[in-house]
């Protein structure tokens, strides 16, 4: 088994307006697209190069390109139709466990020893929030 050489770079960069970190591609042989950690779902989102047919439910446009509006609210809150279409998608991976992110990153990215990744992530996977230091005065 031959090593592998890392060919990604993490960059810090907001998600979802948090603060947040991503894995950008660094040489064109890269496998991935890119890598994201999304805090609200404590998710690595790994997106590969690998092209798939997916399905996905996207809005029914009018011939100005807008989505079509519907008389009513359809049960699903949505005040536009919608149509169910199959398109090429890459293919993506969610790593939930901390100890897998860390040995994905340790494998595939250059700043893995210099980049501080984990003052995102505490052990349960959840983005660190920054807390105010508060002092505590009895009285």
């Amino acid at each position: 088994m031959s090593a592998i050489t890392p060919t990604m770079m993490l960059v810090n960069s907001p998600w979802n307006g948090k603060k947040a970190f991503k894995a950008i591609p660094v040489h064109k042989d890269c496998p991935y697209t890119e890598f994201l950690y999304d805090s609200d779902s404590k998710i690595l989102v790994v997106i590969t190069t690998t092209i798939k047919d997916s399905m996905h439910v996207v809005p029914r446009l009018d011939e100005n390109g807008d989505p079509t509006k519907t008389k009513t609210p359809r049960p699903n809150g949505k005040t536009y139709k919608e149509a169910r279409i199959q398109i090429e998608t890459f293919t993506e991976h969610y790593i939930t466990e901390k100890e897998d992110m860390e040995a994905l990153i340790n494998m595939h990215v250059v700043n893995a020893s210099t980049f501080d990744w984990k003052k995102y992530v505490n052990d349960t996977g959840i983005i660190t929030p920054e807390a105010p230091k508060i002092q505590l005065i009895n009285q």
